[in-house]
């Protein structure tokens, strides 16, 4: 866990000490060693005021409200970002060469899109996205 508060961080590029505050939110965040482990990674005691379900809920009607041309609301900042870098690989059938690019770089605020054209003179051809070599994805 804190391996992952520290990667977190580190994309973030977020000081610690401009962080308010931690919110915790979930059953399992009722885990001494997962409060403890929350402290000492913030240096700050976490929060815990919501109530999962509720949290889960307003997030979702906040969202939908900012992205919603028939309501006004506070503005506030949502960034979601991908933590695993997403390539694209692809062959024509009539070769055997296989090419590779990164769409999306770890960091990449979603959502995005990525616009790409092939040239279909080229004949038919497999195409697979797939998270990037080196990826580091939890197990299982």
């Amino acid at each position: 866990m804190e391996a992952s508060i520290e990667k977190l961080n580190k994309i973030a590029n977020i000081p610690k000490d401009k962080i308010e505050f931690v919110e915790l939110v979930g059953e399992a965040t009722r885990i001494p060693i997962v409060i403890e482990t929350i402290k000492n990674a913030f240096g700050k005691d976490p929060s815990r005021t919501l109530n999962s379900t509720d949290c889960i809920a307003r997030g979702c009607a906040l969202q939908a409200a900012m992205l919603s041309p028939n309501f006004q609301v506070a503005s506030f900042e949502v960034d979601e970002f991908n933590e695993q870098p997403i390539s694209i690989s692809y062959k024509f059938t009539n070769s055997e060469k296989v090419k590779t690019a990164e769409l999306f770089k770890v960091g990449t605020s979603f959502p995005s899109t990525k616009s790409i054209t092939f040239d279909n003179k080229l004949g038919a051809m497999e195409l697979m996205v797939h998270y990037s070599d080196g990826a580091v994805l939890p197990e299982g």
